[in-house]
């Protein structure tokens, strides 16, 4: 299988996740694109979390552990995005 070769180039903010630097928010995106993602990712994240409490609880709670541990792993990579959004819109 041949090597890819991607040019590194700073394309902007780095999107945090476990890998390394996939993910980058560009430099030409305006505050309205990164308000309507981070609200697009609040919305995703509010969904996932109504099935940890209340009614949901229950059925939460019958995952196995490494189910809920990637769920809520999920949950968290979610929460450390909208930050890092959050602070380019203040830049």
């Amino acid at each position: 299988m041949a090597d890819i070769n991607v040019p590194e180039q700073d394309c902007g903010i780095n999107i945090p996740n476990e890998v390394g630097p996939i993910y980058q928010l560009s430099p030409k995106a305006s505050a309205i694109d990164i308000r309507d993602h981070l609200s697009a990712r609040l919305s995703q994240l509010h969904a996932l979390l109504v099935a940890t409490h209340g009614c949901g609880y229950e059925s939460f709670n019958q995952l196995s552990d490494p189910l809920k541990d990637n769920y809520l792993w999920c949950c968290a990579a979610i929460a450390e995005e909208c930050e890092t959004l959050v602070d380019a819109c203040v830049r």
